[in-house]
């Protein structure tokens, strides 16, 4: 009789922790999808880079940047002034306000979200070591 009741108590627990685990590993994308998903104009991006930590350029552009599209369910497009596109994947932490991109081609991008609201956002992430990029892009919902 003991042991079937352990049995019944330990599959509760397992059962609540599953429940648990789903709930809150749900948690984190629901906000930023609900809010930041749609279309959205880059209206300003500026690149610094960095070699051996010294500074070797600081280029700001804010004219003809495109726009990036964050589509339902993590995909995503981004179209340049030219109307060409590139798919890109994204996901989203709320626990440390981490934004991650991962472009089709090259390096992927941890963007931290300086600013956000519901008609803007602000974008910074770093690439690279030894030659090191950092950049900074303010997007406007459209």
């Amino acid at each position: 009789m003991v042991k079937k009741s352990m049995k019944f108590t330990l599959k509760a627990i397992f059962a609540i922790l599953i429940l648990a685990a789903a709930t809150f590993s749900c948690e984190g994308t629901e906000g930023f999808v609900t809010k930041e998903e749609g279309l959205w104009k880059i209206v300003n991006l500026n690149t610094k880079t960095f070699e051996n930590d010294i500074l070797k350029s600081d280029i700001t552009q804010d004219d003809s940047l495109g726009q990036m599209m964050f589509g339902p369910k993590g995909g995503g497009v981004i179209t340049d002034f030219a109307g060409k596109k590139e798919d890109f994947v994204w996901s989203y932490s709320s626990k440390d306000e981490r934004l991650t991109i991962y472009w089709s081609v090259g390096p992927y991008a941890v963007c931290e979200i300086k600013s956000k609201s519901e008609s803007s956002m602000t974008l910074y992430w770093i690439n690279g070591e030894a030659i090191r990029i950092e950049s900074t892009m303010k997007l406007d919902r459209l």
